[in-house]
C-alpha cells in the first residue's frame, strides 16, 4: 500500500472514461438511483430523526423536526432557510448568555 500503483491506476481509469466521454449513467437502471434514494432518505430519517432523541438536547431535536417538515410542506430551498435560520436564532440566544468577563476580587499590589 505505499506504492503509488493504486492512485495511478484510478488516475488512469477516471481518466481514460473522460476522454472516451462515455455516459455511463445510460447503463445503470433507473430504479437503481430511486432505490439508493430511498434507502439514503430513511438511513438519515432513523439516524437522525429516531436516533437523535436521546443524543441531542431538546430544543436542537426540535428545530430538526421543524426543519424537517418546513421542508416537506414548503420544499427544500425554504424548509433549509427556515432550518437555518431557526438554528442561528438558538446559536444567539444560547451566545448572548454566555459570561464573557467574570468579577474578580481587587488585590492589592502591597500584599
Amino acid at each position: 500500500l505505499n506504492s503509488r500503483v493504486a492512485g495511478v491506476v484510478s488516475s488512469s481509469i477516471f481518466l481514460s472514461m473522460f476522454l472516451i466521454n462515455a455516459p455511463l449513467a445510460d447503463f445503470i437502471p433507473k430504479f437503481f438511483f430511486g432505490g439508493n434514494l430511498v434507502f439514503l432518505g430513511e438511513v438519515v430519517s432513523l439516524e437522525w430523526l429516531w436516533g437523535g432523541r436521546t443524543k441531542l438536547m431538546k430544543i436542537d431535536f426540535l428545530i430538526l423536526y421543524v426543519t424537517m417538515v418546513c421542508i416537506m410542506i414548503l420544499g427544500t430551498n425554504i424548509g433549509l432557510a427556515i432550518g437555518l435560520s431557526a438554528s442561528l436564532l438558538m446559536f444567539y440566544v444560547k451566545y448572548v448568555r454566555v459570561p464573557v468577563i467574570q468579577q474578580m476580587p481587587l488585590r492589592s499590589s502591597n500584599a
